[in-house]
Formats: C-alpha cells, sequence, structure tokens
C-alpha cells in the first residue's frame, strides 16, 4: 500500500445474482459495483456521490463488510501496521476489524432498537467485544453522549423521546465507542431537517479533528459534500466516473454526468448561480442487470459519439492529476459551480 493511505479499493466488485425455476437457475445479475478503484487516505474524508441505483451504498457496505465482495481487493492498514485484504478475509477474523471500521446509517430511527436506553445502544458494542465493564462501562458511555452533545442524564431515555437530530449524535455516539479508524456515514444527514442536518456536519468536523478520524461519505447531496468532503469520487452504474478534490470537481467538472450533477445543486447566493450552456440532464439511470454497451451514460449524455456507444472509457489520469472515465474529456469545457471551494477550509483560514 502507498504511505498514507487507509484503504486502497481496487477493482472491486459486488454483484447479486437472482435464481428463478425449480433448478434455481441464474435468471438476473445485478451489477451493483462493477469493478471500482480508489484510494482513501489516513485523515481524509472522501465523499461518493451519484443519484439513486448507482452503486455508492453497496460500495460502503463492502467496505464494512456486511455485503461479501464478489471480486477485487480492500487493502486495510490496520491500527497495528500490518495490511490487510478484507475483501478475502474469513467471517472469522473480521470482529477485529469492524472494531475499526464503523458505519452511520441514513435512518436514526431504523438504527436503533426501540426496547433499548441510550445507554444500552451506546454500551451495546463495548459488552459485545468485551471492552469494558461494571463503572468503567458507565463512564465510557457519559463521555460518549458529552462528545455527541447530548446530556450524560439522557441515558435513560428510549429512542422515541430523542427528536431525529439527537437521535443521530446517539447512533453517531454508538459508531465511536470503539474507536475507530475509519468511519462509513451512508446518507447521514439526508433525514434531517436543514439547521440540523448544519448541527450534525459540524459534529463530524469536530470529531475528525479531535479523534483523527478518516470518513468515507455517501451522499446524494453535493453541497453536503461540497462542505464536508476532501475528495469526490463520482459513480454511475456501478462505476467510478470521476474523481479529484472537492475544489476541482466543483470549479472544473470533467465528466458530463458530474455537470449535470452540479447543475442541480441549489444556489441561494446569486453570485455562484451558472447560466448553463448545457441542457439539464433527462432520463433515468441505467438498470445495473442490464446497463448499455460502451458508456453506460450515453444515452443521457449531450456529447455522446460513436465510439461511446461501442467502447467503454477507462478511469484515466488526465495531465492535471484528475481521474476521468470519458473519451473527450480533455475537449469539453463543462460548467462547474463558480467560485466553489470547500467550506471547512474558508472555514479554517477564518
Amino acid at each position: 500500500m502507498a504511505d498514507g493511505n487507509l484503504l486502497e479499493v481496487r477493482n472491486l466488485t459486488m454483484h447479486f445474482t437472482q435464481r428463478s425455476g425449480w433448478f434455481r437457475r441464474t435468471r438476473r445479475v445485478t451489477r451493483a459495483v462493477d469493478g471500482i478503484s480508489f484510494d482513501v487516505r489516513t485523515g481524509e474524508t472522501l465523499g461518493l456521490v451519484g443519484e439513486s441505483g448507482c452503486g455508492k451504498t453497496s460500495t460502503g457496505r463492502s467496505i464494512i463488510r456486511t455485503y461479501t465482495p464478489t471480486g477485487g481487493q480492500l487493502r486495510y492498514r490496520a491500527a497495528d501496521g500490518t495490511e490487510v485484504d478484507l475483501a478475502t478475509m474469513p467471517s472469522s477474523k473480521l470482529p477485529e476489524y469492524r472494531r475499526q471500521i464503523r458505519m452511520i446509517f441514513q435512518d436514526p430511527f431504523s438504527a436503533l432498537n426501540p426496547r433499548m436506553t441510550a445507554r444500552d445502544v451506546i454500551a451495546e458494542p463495548l459488552k459485545v467485544n468485551k471492552v469494558a465493564g461494571g463503572r468503567e462501562l458507565d463512564d465510557r458511555v457519559v463521555e460518549l453522549l458529552r462528545q455527541v452533545g447530548l446530556r450524560p442524564e439522557y441515558r435513560d431515555r428510549f429512542p422515541h423521546a430523542f427528536s431525529g437530530g439527537e437521535r443521530q449524535r446517539l447512533v453517531i455516539a454508538r459508531a465511536l465507542s470503539l474507536n475507530p479508524r475509519l468511519v462509513v456515514a451512508d446518507e447521514a444527514v439526508s433525514a434531517l431537517d436543514v439547521s440540523v442536518r448544519a448541527q450534525i456536519l459540524e459534529l463530524l468536523v469536530d470529531l475528525q479533528r479531535q479523534q483523527g478520524l478518516t470518513y468515507v461519505f455517501i451522499s446524494h447531496d453535493l453541497s453536503v459534500v461540497e462542505y464536508l468532503c476532501d475528495r469526490v469520487a463520482v459513480m454511475y452504474v456501478g462505476k467510478v466516473v470521476e474523481l479529484g478534490s472537492t475544489e476541482e470537481i466543483f470549479a472544473r467538472p470533467r465528466h458530463p454526468y458530474t455537470q449535470a450533477l452540479l447543475a442541480a445543486v441549489p444556489q441561494p447566493d446569486p453570485t455562484r448561480r451558472n447560466i448553463l450552456t448545457q441542457p439539464p440532464l433527462e432520463g433515468e439511470v441505467a438498470d445495473p442487470a442490464d446497463p448499455p454497451p460502451g458508456c453506460h451514460f450515453h444515452p443521457r449524455c449531450p456529447f455522446a459519439q460513436e465510439i461511446c456507444r461501442t467502447d467503454a472509457p477507462p478511469l484515466r489520469t488526465t495531465s492535471d492529476g484528475h481521474q476521468v472515465a470519458c473519451h473527450f474529456a480533455e475537449q469539453l469545457t463543462l460548467d462547474g459551480l463558480t467560485g466553489a471551494t470547500a467550506g471547512r477550509d474558508d472555514e479554517q483560514q477564518a
């Protein structure tokens, strides 16, 4: 593994097979993740973005091994410095690494057992992994509640007594209970109101700075991604079509699909609204069980030519270090968000 990388994803595939009939023959294969590669650097936040059905959630669940990948590698640098492949690791050895890689789910209510108090929710991973018990366990629960901005006296409440934002803070506390190194956040703020969403994003940033966390942040909301993420990987029908720094992606996209996603981002600041020179994106995401030949995006792409319909473009690095899967990336001039910068950088400078 390269120095500075915590996780290296190489040619990862996650295919789901549907069988039917008397002999249970394979009838349909859904290629949710279809040979993607990217790195996650220690201490950074990498965003995975795209429309519903693009494969970003399946990628996240493969990383934490809720799903067993059907191919590829997940090279992970463990806390002791050893390098392991999570993709092929037998289930009997996974618990050790599941303490280091945790997940924050989209819906905070369904992620919590309604019969368990806040104390039980946070304490369960600690007890299952035999990390703490007795008074030490109680002290750890109180500490975690305070870290996520909840009052310690709330520990005897059940999930229904918390607001949506408070429940998400509780989910975050549970995810952090085992001192993970990598956190996969799957649409962690999409179910929250705008004002509460901003508070949770601030919390995630603060926790990352305090504990040195590394995030893989899955979202369809590019305004959230712009604020939180250092780099962005854009996915479409199971493949990464563009990868670069947040500033590069937002200011100067190279793939027509990325440009279409940016065009849908609301811009309340008039100085950041663009007069789009490209038509709005039409059509639906291709079926991952029956994707079109060539570039999967070509039926919706206003720039598609004959080669796009026959040859799938590889993810390649351009002269300026940007990664893009488009035959005409260097020839296209696409609209970005003028003046786009990562909001976190602006705050840090202030």
